[in-house]
């Protein structure tokens, strides 16, 4: 024996077992020779029932874990978001041309957005969205004009419109109404 076999020998910790039997070592190496052993495979329908289960439960806890002014609703049928906004009086009055401050004015709005007026009812026309340059997205506005306002068909049925408002109110003087080449260029200037 060498001395590296001789200092293996003493660090071996089954040095004072018996040798094994010559029947038992050859079945054991044939084994090891074999390969790995391969565990059973589970039934697919544990997959099946396991991993839906596993996916209802983490969504679960997320809906409870979560802050209640996060948790996500569930829509049933399409929605409609939508906000009411109300005509200023100053909507039709005769201003000063608009083309030097246009874009400032509009940049200051807390809504601007581009849609077809869908229907025009006593004093209430509705505006369907078809793009939003400002402001919390919607799919309708409605636009309500009070008796004061001089000429509420600024926003005639069919009609594709531009309307800019701050706190609620419809920014009159030429800044909101039926879209033209000239108030479009305000629109993409500002936004």
């Amino acid at each position: 024996m060498t001395d590296l076999q001789t200092r293996l020998a003493a660090l071996d910790p089954a040095r004072d077992l018996p040798p094994l039997p010559e029947a038992q070592r050859a079945a054991l190496l044939q084994r090891a020779a074999a390969g790995p052993r391969r565990a059973p495979r589970p039934p697919r329908r544990a997959l099946w029932i396991g991993v839906p289960a596993g996916l209802v439960a983490a969504a679960a806890a997320a809906f409870l874990l979560s802050p209640a002014d996060v948790r996500p609703t569930i829509a049933v049928g399409p929605s409609t978001t939508r906000i009411t906004l109300t005509m200023s009086s100053d909507a039709t009055a005769m201003c000063m041309p608009v083309a030097d401050f246009a874009a400032q004015a509009l940049a200051g709005s807390t809504v601007a957005l581009s849609g077809t007026v869908e229907a025009v009812g006593g004093d209430r026309v509705a505006v369907r969205v078809d793009r939003q340059y400002r402001g919390e997205p919607v799919d309708e506005v409605l636009v309500d004009a009070p008796a004061e306002v001089e000429d509420p068909t600024i926003l005639p049925a069919g009609a594709h419109v531009l309307i800019a408002a701050q706190d609620g109110r419809v920014l009159g003087c030429g800044l909101s109404g039926e879209a033209s080449p000239d108030l479009q260029g305000f629109y993409d200037a500002a936004f």
